[in-house]
């Protein structure tokens, strides 16, 4: 299923990458609930987006979704809060700040934000993406720059570097990112 979904994806086929999905969330629900489960709800909410489908329902639901099923996800590393982080990227890819601040707020103190580096930079760029929505560029840049220093940064702290550079009209920063 992935190649196609991918395929269908890279060529804006939406209505194909629909049917796969359609095809390949109850298989992956079933046969694998704790991976390949929320692998496949989150290339739907990514699809949303990318699509210009998304709405703040569907991503509301996907909050619940992980706060009703996040004891199977207990001992399985960060899978709880990287969820929540998903979710919080995808609302501010989207423009929808209040559903990115609930997605914040719904990781309150993990402990995963303290034991996980990379599910820490993912916390940040959600903070910084809030700060970016409300205007605030630079508070986002500042916030994010100190780890784009460091080889293992994580692709979406640069891409959110890189919008946060281009809403303080700052594009030649933003295209380094």
């Amino acid at each position: 299923y992935e190649f196609g979904f991918y395929t269908a994806v890279d060529r804006g086929e939406w209505k194909r990458a629909r049917s796969i999905l359609a095809n390949a969330l109850p298989v992956a629900e079933k046969d694998d609930p704790l991976f390949l489960g929320p692998w496949w709800r989150m290339h739907t909410l990514n699809l949303d987006v990318l699509s210009g489908t998304a709405d703040a329902a569907s991503l509301r639901r996907e909050l619940a979704w992980i706060e009703g099923h996040g004891d199977q996800f207990k001992g399985f590393l960060a899978v709880g809060t990287d969820y929540r982080i998903a979710v919080g990227y995808l609302a501010a890819r989207a423009g929808m700040a209040d559903v990115l601040n609930e997605a914040i707020a719904s990781i309150g103190t993990s402990p995963a934000l303290r034991t996980f580096p990379m599910t820490r930079q993912g916390y940040e760029v959600l903070l910084a993406e809030r700060d970016r929505l409300a205007k605030r560029p630079e508070a986002a840049i500042e916030r994010l720059s100190p780890l784009v220093e460091d080889r293992s940064t994580l692709a979406i702290v640069h891409s959110s570097l890189a919008r946060a550079f281009a809403d303080a009209k700052r594009y030649e920063q933003a295209r380094a990112q």
